[in-house]
């Protein structure tokens, strides 16, 4: 009977990973979104299977209150909770996870029209623009790839 409860397992802080996911944040604002009332109590064990330390929670929530969307009454990691508009607009958008996207579309939208703009100008101005798209090719490549390794596609 005695191993009938299990002891939680608490990771070191460097045993998390470096980087926190938008999918690890966006957790964290799905688990504000659904509190039922404001100025609720919200700290790090109320958000489950968070692969984040203590610290990485504490700096969303910063990053969080930063952004406007909500305010933090007392400690940063375990205060009241007030939830602004903002919050449930940046949900319904599809949080963080969204905007890693809209940042990857856009670089590529970019490249894209610089292209088409290639082909319409005259030769002389063309080359100049075909040096700028390949620098932009380069400097999206290496966000694209930047992105990537952050968010864990490699």
């Amino acid at each position: 009977m005695e191993d009938y409860f299990r002891e939680s397992i608490i990771k070191k802080e460097e045993n998390y990973p470096k980087v926190i996911m938008p999918e690890e944040k966006d957790k964290i604002v799905n688990k504000l979104i659904n509190q039922k009332r404001n100025g609720f109590l919200f700290e790090y064990k109320d958000v489950p299977n968070l692969n984040i330390s203590k610290v990485q929670f504490e700096k969303v929530m910063i990053e969080l209150e930063n952004m406007g969307m909500i305010k933090i009454e007392g400690y940063k990691n375990s205060g009241r909770i007030y939830p602004t508009s903002k919050l449930d607009t940046f949900y319904r958008y599809g949080g963080f996870k969204k905007q890693e996207q809209i940042l990857s579309n856009d670089l590529e939208r970019l490249k894209l029209e610089l292209e088409n703009l290639k082909k319409t100008v005259d030769p002389s101005i063309s080359e100049e623009i075909s040096r700028k798209v390949k620098i932009l090719t380069e400097i999206a490549a290496s966000i694209t790839f930047a992105l990537n390794f952050v968010f864990g596609r490699i």
